[in-house]
C-alpha cells in the first residue's frame, strides 16, 4: 500500500505543471497570459485566458490570477497557478456590455473587490467558494481601485466625474467623495497608507493625496500620459509607466520629485517590480515586448518578446 501511494504521489510531481522560482504572468488584449521564466529569459508557455483579457492580480498567497475576461462580456476568471486551469468564472454585470475591471484583494486575502468602468456596482467575491457575496450600487464610473493597507478602505477613482472615493468597508458605506481635477488612470496608496499616489494622465502629472486628510500636497510631473504605477516595498520610490513618451519615470517620494526618466518599449502599460526591488518589468503594448529595468542602474537591460497588445503583468517568485 505505501508502494502505491509513494508512485501516486510521484506521479503528481511529474505531471504537475512546473512552477518557476521567477516568474511574469503577462496578460495580453489578444493570447492570453504569457508564462516567462525569467532565469531562461524567455516565455515557456501561455495560457488560453480568451481575447481581450486586459487585467489581472495575484491573491497574496500567489495561488491564483484573477483576470477579466473581454472574451465571455462580465466574467471574472480564476487560474489555479498550480495547474494552469479556470478553477472559477464569475458572472458580474448581469445584462450588461463588457467593461474594464479593476480588483484588489482583501488585507487577508479572504475577500476579491472587483469594479468595472462601465457599471456602477461594487461586487465583494468571497475567496473560499468564489462567488459573489454581495453587490453594492455605489453610482460611479470607476476607474480604477486601491485598498488601504490596513485594510479598512477601499480607494476609488471616478472617471465622469473626477473624484476620489473612499468607500470604508466596515459600514459598506461611501464615507467621503473628494472632488478632483484631472483625467485620471490609475490609483495606488503608499505602504505605511499615510499617502495615496493619483495618475492624471491628461495633465502628465501624479498627485500626491494625504490619506488622513485627503488633500492635495504636491503634483509631480511625469512624463507624457502616465498609466500604471508601483511602488518599492520601504515606500522610497515610485514607479511610473508613461504611454505617449515611451519611458518610466522614477519619483523619489520623499521629495516628491522625479528623479529618473527610463526610455521603454512603445505605449508602455503594466509595471511589476521583483521581491527585493531591483528590477521593474513594463509591458510595452504596441510593441509587443517587456522591457526588463535595472532599478539600481536605472536603466533597460533587455527587452523579451510576448504575445499580441500586452496590458498588465505580475512578477511571482
Amino acid at each position: 500500500m505505501n508502494t502505491i501511494k509513494i508512485l501516486i504521489a510521484l506521479s503528481i510531481i511529474t505531471f504537475a505543471t512546473p512552477i518557476y522560482a521567477k516568474t511574469l504572468y503577462v496578460v495580453s488584449q489578444v493570447g492570453g497570459i504569457s508564462v516567462i521564466d525569467l532565469s531562461l529569459e524567455r516565455t515557456v508557455r501561455g495560457i488560453p485566458a480568451g481575447m481581450d483579457s486586459i487585467n489581472l492580480i495575484s491573491d497574496p498567497s500567489g495561488r491564483y490570477i484573477v483576470i477579466g475576461n473581454g472574451e465571455e462580456a462580465g466574467k471574472i476568471w480564476v487560474i489555479d497557478r498550480t495547474s494552469e486551469k479556470v478553477a472559477a468564472k464569475i458572472s458580474v454585470m448581469k445584462g450588461k456590455t463588457a467593461g474594464f475591471p479593476f480588483f484588489v484583494f482583501s488585507k487577508d486575502g479572504a475577500k476579491l473587490f472587483v469594479i468595472t468602468r462601465y457599471s456602477p456596482e461594487l461586487y465583494i467575491i468571497g475567496v473560499r467558494e468564489w462567488k459573489i457575496e454581495k453587490t453594492i450600487k455605489l453610482n460611479l464610473s470607476p476607474e480604477g481601485i486601491a485598498a488601504s493597507p490596513d485594510g479598512r478602505r477601499l480607494y476609488i477613482i471616478n472617471r465622469d466625474e473626477p473624484r476620489l472615493v473612499v468607500f470604508d468597508l466596515n459600514t459598506e458605506k461611501i464615507e467621503k467623495s473628494i472632488n478632483l481635477e484631472g483625467s485620471f488612470a490609475s490609483i495606488l496608496s503608499s505602504p505605511d497608507g499615510k499617502l495615496l499616489y493619483i495618475a492624471d494622465k491628461a495633465a502628465s502629472k501624479i498627485l500626491v493625496i494625504d490619506a488622513s486628510t485627503f488633500e492635495a500636497l504636491k503634483s509631480v510631473v511625469t512624463g507624457t500620459e502616465p498609466a500604471d504605477m508601483a511602488i518599492a516595498r520601504d515606500g522610497r520610490f515610485l514607479y511610473v509607466s508613461c504611454r505617449f513618451s515611451y519611458s518610466l519615470i522614477v519619483i523619489d517620494t520623499e521629495a516628491k520629485k522625479a528623479i529618473s526618466n527610463i526610455p521603454v518599449g512603445i505605449h508602455p502599460w503594466g509595471i511589476a517590480l521583483n521581491s527585493d526591488d531591483t528590477e521593474a518589468y513594463v509591458a510595452n503594448y504596441n510593441e509587443n515586448t517587456i522591457s526588463i529595468i535595472s532599478l539600481k542602474e536605472k536603466r533597460e537591460i533587455y527587452r523579451l518578446p510576448t504575445s499580441v497588445f500586452p496590458t498588465k503583468l505580475i512578477y511571482i517568485e
